[in-house]
C-alpha cells in the first residue's frame, strides 16, 4: 500500500492514537482520526455509518477499556468496548474488504513463563481486562478478513499517563521508591509503535 492510504484511527485521543494521527500525518497519509465521541465502537451501526461516509481502506484500532483493575468492577463496559468493539469493526472490515488492525496486550497470557511470550504461545487471560482484549481478538480471527493483532505492553508517552511517567514522577518527589518485583513487562514507546503500525499497513 502507499502513503494516499487513507486510515481511519479509532481511539484518536489516546496515548498511541494521537501519536499515529500526528505521525501518519507527518508521514502523508490520509488520516481520519476519531475520538471516542466521535465513534463509539460499541454500536455497530455507527461503525458502519462511519465506514460509508469515510470509506477508509484501513482502520486501525486505537479504542480500548484500559484500566485494568477497574475492569473487576465495570466487566459489562470492558467486553462491550474491548470485545464487542472489536466484533462491530471486524464485521465492518470484512464486508468492505477493509483492513483492520487490532491493539492487544501482553495481558491476554498469565504470566507464569519465565521468558518472553511468543505470538505461538495459549493465551490464558486471568484478569477481565486481559480477557476482555482476548475475547476481541478470538472475534477478529473467527470474523476474519484481512487484519493484524499487535500486542503491546507498558505503553508509555507524551499523550497520557503510564506507567513510566508515574514512576518518574514518584521518583522526583520521594527519591527512593518501593515497587512491586513480579511484574515484567516490555515498556513500548509511542511513537515508535505509531511508527511501526504505519510501515505494517
Amino acid at each position: 500500500m502507499h502513503k494516499g492510504l487513507r486510515i481511519l484511527i479509532t481511539g484518536a485521543n489516546g496515548m498511541l492514537g494521537s501519536d499515529l494521527t500526528a505521525e501518519g500525518q507527518k508521514q502523508g497519509y490520509d488520516v481520519i482520526a476519531l475520538t471516542h465521541t466521535e465513534l463509539d465502537i460499541t454500536k455497530a451501526s455507527l461503525i458502519k455509518e462511519a465506514y460509508d461516509r469515510y470509506q477508509p481502506q484501513v482502520i486501525v484500532n486505537c479504542a480500548a477499556y484500559t484500566k485494568v483493575d477497574e475492569a473487576e468492577k465495570n466487566r459489562d463496559l470492558a467486553l462491550a468496548v474491548n470485545a464487542l468493539g472489536v466484533r462491530n469493526l471486524a464485521l465492518t472490515c470484512r464486508e468492505n474488504n477493509a483492513v483492520l488492525v487490532q491493539i492487544s496486550t501482553d495481558y491476554v497470557f498469565d504470566g507464569t513463563k519465565d521468558k518472553p511470550w511468543g505470538i505461538y504461545d495459549l493465551p490464558n487471560p486471568i484478569n477481565t481486562y486481559g480477557e476482555s482484549k482476548y475475547l476481541g481478538e478470538c472475534f477478529l480471527k473467527t470474523i476474519g478478513g484481512n487484519y493484524f493483532i499487535v500486542r503491546t505492553s507498558w505503553l508509555f508517552g507524551s499523550g497520557g499517563p503510564n506507567f513510566v511517567s508515574t514512576i518518574l514522577r514518584a521518583a522526583l518527589k520521594k527519591g527512593e521508591l518501593r515497587v512491586v518485583n513480579d511484574q515484567f513487562g516490555c515498556p513500548t514507546y509511542a511513537l515508535d509503535l505509531a511508527c511501526f503500525l504505519l510501515k505494517l499497513v
